[in-house]
């Protein structure tokens, strides 16, 4: 059956931001869904449809035995509203200074339709990674088109780096040197 009109179709992609917060604690990521417009990535605000499953996700940390985490709130497979979640949390049940790279999961290795699991960091050790087809009974829930080329390693699924024990300081400060750190 041919289309009366040209579908609108639009080269996308998931986005996690990059987040601070507390040791032990818990921390809200930003989700978005974004498509090219010839410029520049934007959110897709026409998109409503896009799935994601936090408890599905690859993590990557400057610690032996990492405890971060990605959540949602509700759990289980959730969409973005006009392009956006914010459900999303990263959390660390232990209570240490870490930085991690959490990768949601949007590929399905199992058909083929996610390259591999992502790969090593300079800086981060991979220290756990989901069971893919213990959460997803569905071939349809896997979304590698929006995947994207993060970190020049080829198509990855989205992520976000969680510093756990960095604090944000005052806005009036700009800099604030110890006696004897830096030299001149």
């Amino acid at each position: 059956m041919p289309f009366d009109t040209a579908p609108d179709f639009r080269y996308g992609r998931m986005t996690l931001d990059n987040v601070s917060g507390p040791q032990g604690g818990s921390v809200q990521v930003p989700l978005r869904a974004e498509y090219w417009n010839g410029k520049s990535f934007v959110r897709n605000e026409d998109d409503s449809g896009s799935d994601f499953d936090a408890s599905i996700y690859c993590v990557m940390s400057n610690v032996e035995n990492s405890s971060a985490a990605l959540s949602s709130d509700p759990e289980g497979v959730e969409s973005v509203v006009t392009g956006s979640s914010d459900i999303v949390n990263a959390e660390q049940a232990n209570s240490q200074r870490e930085m991690a790279r959490i990768f949601l999961r949007q590929g399905d290795d199992s058909i083929g339709m996610n390259s591999a699991l992502p790969l090593p960091d300079a800086t981060l050790n991979q220290t756990q990674c989901g069971d893919w087809s213990a959460k997803r009974d569905d071939d349809e829930q896997a979304q590698p088109w929006l995947q994207f080329n993060w970190r020049n390693l080829g198509d990855e699924d989205p992520s976000t780096v969680v510093n756990f024990g960095a604090y944000r300081g005052n806005d009036r400060i700009i800099y604030r040197g110890e006696p004897n750190l830096i030299a001149y």
